[in-house]
């Protein structure tokens, strides 16, 4: 460092009055203390100081600028702008000419070539009498402190970009809350409520609290204690109507002497997590309480969890049963066949097995079990559902019985419907010769002595002739109902457009006497039956409705409709209808339930009808109305394909 300005040597004085010569020497020793101090205090605080003088040239300077600038004795009386290089200030020039013209001091933060940060002062040099001689420099390096506000920067960042990606907020307030300090940008996704409106009014946020819950919050908020963490949930309505459940978590914040000066928190939106937890209990409830008998396990068989259900079937107590093991409780799995069992569980994920339980009174029941497992955080789980199944075995067996019995019944129902085709058939066979022999010696008769008989002999001979014809067409719709019911079946691909055509060509006849006009709907699908039934199907419900025609022009529709369960086939007139009562009566044997003048018929034709659909695994029903036209429906078994050509 170089010495500070000492005043002229007292011996140079050539004082005459040897007191005033010792009051010199005196001051001058103190004036060189006080330069040492000086010098001392300057080098012990390690403060780079640079003394100029109103030419901005270097007048002295401290041991620390050596360090920085490798400034040396030679250099004093040189201008400062010849140094100005060691660190990077442009307008230090300009800085240095303000100070001196202003006298008010300038501070500022520059870096060094050597990527260190100085933090430069600039004071006006004053003399005794307040007038500004010069300039100090002084330089402190700032380079820990500068690089510690860097990285209290880049943390902040780091934590505002959390703060902003986490669906959270974090805030610091005063201890009463009445200031906000810091809320992160999260409280504007969260709350949908600006942030100026809360610095505006710092109780802004409890205006969100749910209706339900605003009276319980403000009392425990109102009851914390600030020395203490303090948690609570509660919910908030957003401006739209939507409800969310927010977990609010405050810290309190000391300063040195351990006073709370802060409150910091962090606000959580758990929604999803009360909605998960919600349906978590839902689930444990429908488990504890569900009519099965439900069983956790380890795969040693010790059993970790049993519901209601297992408790009251098996007549333990739910904390009794975790002292159990699965082979315990399982008859027909011993306890060497466990580990076999749980690592086939372990293959195929689930199993069904039947076995049997025994309960607390000794007693053993059948269960039907669904075995199942789980891993889960690296530990294995078996789960088993069983259910009681003693009232269903005991159905089985009693159904068992019944289907044998009812089996027994069907046969001997087979037997005797056999048994009544063949009479059926033989009788109708055999009266038809008699029935015959009536009517053929009733018109020789009525040929040898017709014109000699009397007027009433020849009306009963007459109404004896008309019986007899209609007894044979009874006889011989009988047959046909008999043998609809006996003759085998020839199943075979069917193409059911080709048997509508033909029952039409069989009944033409009497189509162009009624000038009826036919409607088919698109080209009807193949199926699989007997062709020749199924014309017959088509020519008697076609014939029926020809027969029972109103007083316009017929109209008669062969229908086919496609519906989820397969096709509905029909024949649809605009005759004279039926009536609702008579819907299930149509189908029966010789039920004629509108028989009108002039009408032929024996009410065999739609019991045919009904035999042939139900030979090929189908039903028959009708829809109509008096005077509103008859729909006839049926189904058939099997469709085998589409139509050719439909529309």
């Amino acid at each position: 460092m170089t010495p500070l300005d000492s005043s002229i040597p007292t011996d140079s004085l050539a004082l005459p009055d040897p007191q005033l010569r010792s009051r010199a020497t005196a001051l001058d020793r103190q004036l060189l203390l006080a330069s040492n101090d000086l010098d001392n205090l300057l080098g012990a605080a390690g403060l780079g100081v640079i003394f100029l003088d109103r030419r901005l040239c270097i007048r002295r300077f401290t041991s620390a600028v050596n360090t920085l600038f490798c400034l040396a004795e030679k250099d004093v009386g040189q201008p400062i702008a010849e140094f100005a290089s060691h660190f990077e200030h442009p307008n230090l020039a300009a800085d240095l000419d303000s100070v001196l013209a202003s006298a008010s001091p300038i501070e500022r933060e520059i870096p060094t070539r050597a990527n260190t940060w100085l933090l430069l002062r600039i004071l006006p040099y004053r003399t005794e009498t307040g007038a500004t001689d010069g300039l100090v420099l002084t330089f402190t390096d700032i380079t820990v402190m500068r690089r510690a506000q860097q990285e209290l920067l880049h943390s902040e960042s780091h934590f505002r970009e959390m703060a902003d990606f986490v669906n959270a907020i974090f805030w610091i307030t005063s201890p009463d809350g009445s200031t906000v300090h810091y809320v992160s940008p999260g409280y504007e996704k969260l709350w949908k409520r600006s942030l100026e409106s809360l610095c505006e009014n710092p109780a802004s946020w409890l205006k969100a609290l749910h209706p339900e819950d605003r009276a319980d919050f403000l009392r425990a908020f109102a009851a914390r204690n600030l020395e203490e963490e303090w948690e609570e949930q509660y919910r908030i309505v957003w401006p739209d109507g939507a409800v969310r459940w927010i977990r609010d978590r405050r810290y309190p914040v000391r300063d040195s002497h351990g006073n709370v000066i802060r409150v910091a928190g962090i606000s959580v939106d758990v929604t999803e997590m009360k909605a998960s937890q919600q349906r978590l209990e839902l689930t444990q409830f429908a488990i504890d309480n569900a009519g099965d008998m439900v069983f956790w396990a380890s795969p040693e068989g010790r059993i970790l969890y049993a519901n209601n259900s297992a408790a009251r079937c098996l007549g333990y107590s739910r904390e009794a049963l975790l002292s159990f093991s699965m082979p315990q409780l399982d008859q027909r799995r011993a306890a060497s066949a466990w580990p076999e069992f749980v690592a086939h569980l372990k293959v195929e994920g689930f199993v069904t097995s039947e076995s049997r339980y025994r309960a607390s009174d000794g007693r053993e029941f059948p269960v039907e079990i669904s075995s199942t497992c789980l891993h889960l955080d690296n530990t294995f789980y078996c789960c088993f559902i069983a259910r009681d199944i003693a009232q269903r075995k005991y159905s089985e067996k009693e159904l068992s019985r019944y289907a044998s019995e009812l089996e027994r019944a069907n046969e001997s129902l087979r037997h005797h419907n056999r048994e009544l085709d063949e009479f059926a058939y033989l009788a109708s066979h055999d009266l038809k010769e008699p029935l015959r022999a009536i009517t053929t010696f009733s018109q020789l008769l009525t040929q040898d002595v017709g014109a000699d008989l009397p007027e009433d002999a020849v009306r009963d001979l007459e109404f004896i002739t008309s019986a007899a014809t209609r007894m044979q067409r009874l006889i011989t719709d009988l047959l046909a109902l008999s043998r609809a019911g006996r003759v085998d079946m020839h199943s075979a691909s069917v193409n059911l457009h080709a048997c509508a055509l033909s029952a039409l060509d069989a009944i033409s006849v009497g189509l162009r006497e009624s000038g009826a006009e036919i409607r088919i709907a698109n080209p009807l699908p193949t199926v699989t039956g007997d062709a020749t039934m199924l014309t017959q199907l088509f020519q008697n419900l076609l014939s029926n409705a020809l027969k029972f025609r109103g007083p316009g022009k017929p109209l008669i529709e062969i229908t086919a409709t496609r519906t989820a369960a397969g096709w509905i086939f029909g024949v649809r007139d605009n005759g004279v209808g039926i009536k609702a009562e008579y819907a299930e009566k149509v189908f029966q044997p010789f039920r004629r339930v509108h028989v009108q003048s002039g009408q032929e018929g024996t009410g065999i034709g739609l019991a045919i009808c009904r035999k042939v659909v139900e030979r090929h695994g189908g039903h028959i029903w009708v829809e109509s109305s008096p005077n509103a036209g008859a729909h006839f429906y049926f189904t058939l078994g099997r469709t085998e394909r589409e139509p050719a050509h439909a529309s």
